[in-house]
């Protein structure tokens, strides 16, 4: 049967979703560059070589666009995280899988991390949508982190979640000084994040036990 020119359904799905896509792409190259508030509809317009209205048919605003940068980045993360913090194994071999993968965050993915810390320093002039969903996915990497300690144990661990904020921190840590020292050696740093976690699991099942 011939085609009558027109073109299908499913070809323009295709072609939509490539343009979402490439939307979001150039967005988060931008954001890392320029932050949140520095960059603009026009700027990621020029860049994917589109009009206004078809990103605003895509994410209906500036703001429905950062959000959806901001779930598509760190949403990424999040779930490697929860992976990485429940791929079982000994407990052993569950914290070196949970810092080999933070590693490779930060020495491979930065804008990971750098995606979901900008919304933050950013306070003033970001959307609240868009602190509402940093503070969501904060909360899910550290439940990612809490509930892979946990499922280790074998039990709730006291604090876990607090454990979960320290790492996370100490990971903050070391791509802040990547950022400014782009040629700094990242293993010392990570082998006293491997060091602090076991010290901060003892000294957590020892105040279990105690209580016992």
């Amino acid at each position: 049967m011939k085609s009558n020119g027109t073109p299908s359904t499913s070809s323009k799905t295709s072609r939509g979703a490539q343009t979402r896509q490439a939307i979001l792409d150039a967005s988060i190259e931008l954001v890392c560059e320029y932050g949140y508030a520095g960059t603009s509809v026009s700027m990621v317009c020029k860049k994917v070589g589109i009009a206004k209205t078809a990103l605003y048919w895509h994410f209906g605003s500036k703001a429905g666009l950062m959000a959806a940068v901001l779930d598509e980045v760190t949403g990424s993360w999040i779930t490697e995280l929860e992976a990485r913090s429940n791929q079982g194994g000994t407990p052993q071999e569950q914290l070196d899988g949970l810092v080999e993968g933070l590693r490779d965050l930060v020495e491979h993915r930065s804008h990971l991390f750098r995606i979901i810390l900008i919304p933050v320093m950013e306070s003033g002039t970001v959307s609240p949508e868009l602190r509402d969903i940093t503070r969501e996915l904060t909360h899910r990497a550290l439940k990612a982190i809490s509930d892979g300690f946990n499922q280790s144990a074998g039990f709730e661990l006291p604090e876990s979640e607090m454990l979960a904020h320290t790492i996370i921190s100490l990971t903050h840590g070391a791509l802040r000084r990547l950022l400014m020292e782009p040629e700094v050696d990242l293993e010392p740093f990570f082998k006293d994040l491997h060091r602090t976690i076991r010290v901060l699991v003892a000294d957590r099942l020892r105040r279990l036990a105690k209580a016992r």
